[in-house]
């Protein structure tokens, strides 16, 4: 079976801050707290979630479905091999833009247990070694299934009607397939009218192979209520969930063509199923996919340090793991680290800002260690929980997004006022508890993760006029028009300017609701922006977000669903300011389009006569 992609850190904190940008932008206005719990085991998940918000008690909050398709990714992206990865995870956001990740090996505490299938596909999904399988999954897994119900005494089965043979089941599936955003497919003929009622009664009425076991996400309401039965039936040649009866009743997706056709060829009449053959069903959905080779039928207790007889007592607890083995000798780490130098001098990040080599005071700083190589923020002669990297290539990923992302963090507090010339600002993020230990591999048992807000770069207070020429064909180009070249000069002593951290909220224009924050944006600045300047928006007029006329969609770095709203061009009429800055790398998207934040909505600015909308004017490209 094909491996999970594995996520490098750097990708992991992008896909977890993807998942608090989708719980922001969902979130009503009003929110103080968002915790997202998320438990999955094999193909079975659940989610549930529950909103706080101002002088109010947390109450239960629905997410779309597509948050679960974000968080099984990061669950599939961190899996390492031989280890597996974590079963629970608790995700809380609280007001402004501060979160919380917790994730633990605990067997889950389910609302609706999952079927027993789940098991076997945990370990097809995500294969562990036997000593880091979970006691409760190798329990789990050892279980045997239910015994299939002993034959009528003095009875001969009965016989199955002419025309009906017993053959290999055939399991039918609810769906074609899951698109990219984690959407259903479904690319089949629909049922006729005139049959819906007679096929669904066919499939309603079938025997269980499994009977409910609860409910399930429906992956078609917006809301992603569990109301979906976690059931199979059957009719001794096909097994179907009840999901392709709730789907066909709900929202009339037909089920797969091959059942429909074997349906017809019923006459919509169920056969009779012996129980012989109900109970080979149940144990087929009931087994599931074999488990991988060499599972022991129960649970093995720790492997012992050394190859002694294990007396009859239970062992004490283990000693610590030993030492992991060596790996295989790196490839040399110098060309690495200048690759990492170099893409630094290229997004214009002064080397003041990072440190390759011994740490530096108050500096995101790389250096390597006994174990590897060793990256976090150094302050008062100490790493701020630092991160441990056995490949060279995983550290440098890991200290661009750090730097690129996060940027330098406010100093730490002192008893006495500190004797600084000009002391950074604190950021946004509530009072949070103590950073944890260092992530590793090695331990996925429980681990948390607490960040603050993103802290902007490359900020500075400039206030300049700047005409940005319109683009009567798009191109690359245009999208980085007005990168100010002042900022960009050599890496060696730097302007400090370059590095000056102003808070998001101090910028006098603010994204409106539902645009994304402002530490998705470098180099920010004020500007004029001058009469005949074009700018460009996707979707409606109730947002301040802009961008240089014909920018590609993908140096927008937005949203991957935006690029299906409505296009729209705009001309500046009269003089107005703007903010104005440039994307960053962002959803899997390059970013470096210039974007601008507008001081009221693009509607009210038609309105006063700012702004006239260009009509019939091509979309950018997509590429």
């Amino acid at each position: 079976m094909t491996q999970p992609t594995q996520l490098d850190p750097t990708e992991q904190d992008t896909l977890v801050k993807q998942i608090g940008l989708a719980l922001l932008r969902a979130a009503p206005p009003e929110w103080q707290q968002v915790v997202v719990l998320y438990r999955a085991v094999g193909r079975y998940h659940e989610m549930t979630a529950e909103l706080t918000c101002e002088n109010e008690d947390p109450r239960a909050w629905t997410v779309s479905p597509d948050m679960a398709t974000l968080f099984a990714r990061l669950r599939a992206g961190m899996y390492r091999d031989g280890r597996g990865t974590w079963f629970n995870a608790r995700y809380q956001l609280d007001r402004p833009s501060s979160y919380n990740l917790e994730y633990d090996r605990d067997e889950p505490q389910w609302d609706n247990p999952p079927p027993p299938p789940a098991y076997p596909d945990e370990l097809q999904m995500f294969p562990r070694e036997d000593e880091n399988v979970p006691e409760w999954l190798a329990r789990r897994l050892s279980a045997p299934p239910p015994p299939p119900p002993p034959p009528p005494m003095n009875q001969q089965p009965p016989t199955p009607p002419s025309g009906f043979e017993r053959q290999r089941f055939r399991v039918a599936r609810t769906f074609d397939g899951m698109g990219p955003q984690g959407r259903p497919i479904v690319n089949r003929p629909p049922v006729d009218e005139l049959d819906t009622e007679a096929m669904l009664a066919y499939l309603e009425e079938a025997e269980f192979a499994m009977p409910s076991r609860g409910y399930d996400v429906d992956r078609l309401d917006p809301e992603g209520r569990n109301s979906v039965p976690v059931a199979f039936h059957t009719d001794g040649t096909w097994i179907w969930p009840a999901s392709v009866n709730y789907y066909l009743r709900t929202y009339g997706v037909s089920p797969e063509p091959d059942l429909v056709t074997h349906i017809r060829r019923q006459g919509f009449e169920l056969p009779v199923v012996d129980e012989p053959t109900v109970a080979e069903a149940a144990a087929f959905v009931n087994r599931g996919a074999p488990p991988p080779p060499g599972r022991p039928a129960a649970p093995p207790p720790p492997p012992p340090s050394m190859p002694a007889a294990a007396p009859p007592p239970p062992p004490p607890p283990p000693p610590p793991p030993a030492a992991p083995p060596a790996m295989p000798a790196q490839a040399q780490p110098g060309p690495t680290l200048t690759q990492v130098r170099s893409k630094f001098a290229e997004l214009g990040v002064p080397e003041s800002a990072y440190r390759i080599g011994p740490p530096v005071e108050r500096t995101w700083s790389l250096e390597r260690v006994d174990e590897g190589w060793r990256v976090g923020w150094f302050e008062r002669d100490q790493y701020v929980a630092p991160s441990d990297f056995d490949d060279v290539a995983d550290a440098t990923a890991f200290l661009l997004g750090k730097v690129l992302l996060e940027g330098p963090r406010p100093a730490l507090p002192e008893p006495p006022p500190a004797v600084a010339t000009a002391p950074p600002p604190p950021l946004q993020a509530p009072t949070l508890q103590p950073p944890p230990p260092a992530v590793t591999d090695d331990d996925l048992d429980r681990t948390v993760l607490s960040m603050p807000p993103l802290s902007s770069l490359e900020d500075t207070d400039a206030r300049e006029p700047v005409s940005v020429p319109s683009a009567p064909a798009p191109e690359v180009g245009n999208s980085t028009a007005m990168l100010p070249a002042a900022n960009r000069g050599g890496s060696g002593g730097g302007s400090n300017n370059a590095m000056t951290e102003t808070r998001p909220q101090d910028w006098p224009i603010q994204p409106l609701y539902g645009e994304p924050p402002l530490t998705l944006f470098r180099g920010k600045r004020m500007i004029e922006l001058h009469p005949g300047t074009e700018i460009d928006r996707f979707g409606e007029g109730d947002g301040n977000l802009a961008y240089a006329v014909g920018t590609p969609f993908p140096l927008r770095s937005l949203v991957p669903d935006w690029v299906n709203r409505d296009y729209h061009v705009y001309r500046v009429q009269q003089p107005f300011e703007a903010l104005t800055g440039v994307a960053i790398p962002w959803f899997e998207q390059p970013g470096g389009g210039t974007a601008f934040l507008l001081p009221h909505a693009v509607e009210d600015l038609l309105e006063d006569g700012y702004l006239v909308e260009i009509p019939a004017r091509e979309r950018p490209p997509l590429t």
